[in-house]
């Protein structure tokens, strides 16, 4: 009797994130030598290999970890992904196309539809590397439709798979904000950014973008800089900031001054929006 062949599982689709590997250095412990563990801690840090000798207290490494999963996605992250459909039996198939979507919780993106692929022997794959940015937060299932033809089983028809792969889309940052009206008509608002990622990030940029009522000035690192002039660095002749450095569940606070700009002004419900771009561990943008 003959074996009849399963042509649903002629093709396997696979769905690969693509990340950045993380920084792994040493877990660095000290004590006084007189106490109990004396150098045995010492020991042991430089029988580290993650170690490098001189900094060996900082904790830092030269070795990088490869991602062992699909990690945490934050908003304003770039989902970057790689699909790759695979011939792994003997037969071959024809007409083979495939086309990747997202589909959130309001909306649907083609983040990919491959040309046909004529004919696809074993071994052959057609693959297929995304870069897609998050906006919305929640639920987002990637959608993987395969459609191709088996030759020489009757009826020719297309056979359609799809493939759904899930995962959630968290919040990075935790904003408060407070407002706070003068007697002069200005009006100051309060912004406290908190990290509330799984890993430190840093802050390149925290502005507030007002609206056509007001004209803004930033306080916090005006009055900062004129304090303490010796953090300042200058690049290409132009005094700036140093970024900030925010660890898990760490803040910083910014001051905003409003100026109306008619009398009225101050009556309005807009006065404009945070604008903030953050950055992970080994420099991605957000």
């Amino acid at each position: 009797m003959e074996k009849q062949i399963d042509v649903k599982s002629l093709l396997t689709i696979k769905v690969l994130r693509l990340l950045k590997p993380t920084l792994v250095g040493p877990l660095a412990l000290a004590c006084d030598p007189h106490d109990l563990p004396g150098d045995l801690w010492e020991k042991e840090l430089n029988a580290d290999v993650t170690s490098v000798t001189g900094i060996d207290a900082l904790s830092l490494g030269n070795f990088l970890r490869l991602p062992q999963g699909f990690g945490n996605m934050y908003l304003g992250e770039s989902f970057s992904s790689y699909v790759v459909v695979q011939n792994e039996s003997q037969i071959m198939v024809t007409d083979a196309s495939c086309k990747v979507e997202l589909q959130t919780q309001t909306q649907k993106f083609v983040l990919a539809n491959k040309k046909t692929v004529e004919e696809m022997k074993f071994g052959t794959t057609i693959d297929i590397v995304m870069n897609h940015e998050i906006k919305e937060m929640g639920k987002h299932m990637l959608i993987v439709t395969l459609s191709y033809t088996v030759p020489n089983i009757v009826p020719v028809e297309p056979i359609v798979l799809e493939r759904y792969f899930k995962f959630q889309v968290k919040k990075p940052l935790d904003v408060k904000t407070k407002l706070y009206n003068a007697e002069s008509d200005e009006v100051f608002l309060e912004a406290q950014v908190q990290n509330i990622t799984s890993a430190p990030i840093s802050l390149e940029k925290v502005d507030l973008e007002p609206s056509p009522a007001f004209n803004c000035s930033q306080l916090s690192e005006s009055t900062i800089i004129d304090l303490v002039p010796r953090l300042v660095l200058k690049f290409n002749g132009k005094s700036q900031w140093p970024k900030k450095m925010l660890d898990v569940e760490d803040s910083f606070q910014y001051l905003y001054r409003l100026t109306p700009k008619l009398e009225n002004s101050r009556l309005a419900t807009n006065i404009g929006k945070l604008d903030i771009i953050w950055r992970t561990a080994l420099g991605d943008v957000s």
